[in-house]
This record gives C-alpha cells, structure tokens and sequence, in this order.
C-alpha cells in the first residue's frame, strides 16, 4: 500500500502569519489611542468669567450694553473661545481662527450644505452652551488656516450680508461644523431639535477671521433675520 504524506507546514505559517498582523494592528492603535490620550491631556481648558476687549470692539455699542460675558474659554493650542448672553434670551458664541495669508472672504470661506461628523482620529471636547445647541472643539494644536469651509445641514441658508470684511448668514439647521484646510472638522454643532434657528457671521480683521454664533435660549423665540448684524460694528 501507497502512504501518502501530507504537507502540513503552511498551517504554523499561516498562524504565525495572522499573529504578526495582529501585533503591528494592535500597535497602531496603540499609537492612534496614545496620541489622543496624550492630546486630550496636554490640551487642558481653562475658563473664566472675563470678557476680551478684542471680542468687545466686534460689536456696536448698543449690543454691548446688551451683552453678558458668559464664559470665556483657553487651552495651550487654540485661540480662546467667548460664550455671551444677550439680552437675557440669546446665546453669542465668538470663535477666533488665525489666518495664513491676508486674502479676501471671499477667496478665504467655503460654504455647502452637507452632513458633517466628528472624525474617529479626533479629540474634541464640549463647550458649554445653552440648551438649544451642542456644540464640539476639536483638541489639539489649532493650525493658521488657508480657507475655511463651513458644512451645514439644514433648510436654505438666506444671505443677510456680503460685503467686504463682513459675511453674515440666517439659517435652520439640524447640525453645522467647521474645518481648515483639509484637517479634521475644528468645531461641530447640532440642534436640539429639527431645523434650530441660528445666525452666523465671518469678520475678517487682518489676518484674523472671527466667527460669530447668535443662536436663542428658548428654540421658540423667533429672531429677527438680521439681528446679528444689527449687532456688529461696521
């Protein structure tokens, strides 16, 4: 009688082959994991109750003798970030983004009406707001942006002003976010409710861009279509 032998050797290679790749896997996530982590920490806020004069000076005399400083929030990496009441029933959130070159809004901001997500090799930590928002920043070192482009996910965004240094728009969204370049989405937003009410505004200084939120405590308070920009100074 004929024996046959049988190779058995590639099932030990095919072992040791699925365990090599699970090791490199696990590293990378190690690493991937490890970078958050250490983003996150590195990255602590501090907040106070002080209002910045450079944030003040963006609005008119009238709607500062409205405003109340809120919260004003710093880290190690990013520019701060104010919170406002105003007029006891509004929210203003003011964001300053740091510019590359000294080009116009228009060359500068990208908009389009997209779902937009927070990115899984991200870190982002939640800025306190009012009830009617949830609003996201994203930790780590802040970059000087080329363009910056806002997403948004909603009904039709109405144009209050185009001109110049000022861009300010009148929306509803379910959620909005805002990137630089082609990094991770830097600030993510969603309504507590189908299509909230919000109204945003880009003032350029410079090579400074300030964002500007104006959203209302009470989702069914009505705002005026162009209340924020009756609020900034010319």
């Amino acid at each position: 009688m004929r024996t046959i032998k049988r190779n058995h050797s590639t099932v030990p290679l095919k072992s040791s082959s699925w365990k090599r790749m699970l090791i490199v896997l696990g590293l990378i996530l190690a690493i991937i994991f490890g970078n958050m982590i250490y983003i996150a920490v590195s990255d602590q806020s501090v907040s106070a109750k002080i209002s910045l004069p450079e944030f003040d000076t963006l609005f008119t005399k009238e709607a500062r003798n409205k405003l109340q400083i809120n919260r004003t929030l710093k880290t190690r990496n990013r520019e701060p970030v104010s919170t406002y009441v105003y007029d006891n029933k509004f929210q203003v959130i003011v964001i300053k983004v740091r510019l590359l070159h000294n080009l116009s809004l228009h060359q500068i901001l990208n908009l389009k009406n997209e779902t937009s997500n927070q990115r899984m090799n991200a870190v982002y930590s939640s800025l306190p707001s009012n009830n009617s928002m949830t609003i996201n920043l994203k930790a780590g070192k802040e970059i000087m942006a080329s363009t910056v482009h806002f997403d948004f996910n909603g009904g039709i965004m109405n144009t209050v002003m185009e001109s110049g240094n000022v861009y300010c728009y009148s929306y509803s969204f379910d959620s909005f976010s805002i990137r630089y370049d082609d990094e991770p989405y830097d600030i993510v937003a969603t309504g507590d409710k189908k299509l909230s009410q919000i109204q945003t505004a880009f003032i350029k200084k410079d090579k400074s861009l300030y964002i500007i939120l104006l959203n209302a405590d009470d989702p069914k308070i009505q705002m005026e279509p162009n209340l924020l920009y009756s609020m900034i100074k010319k």
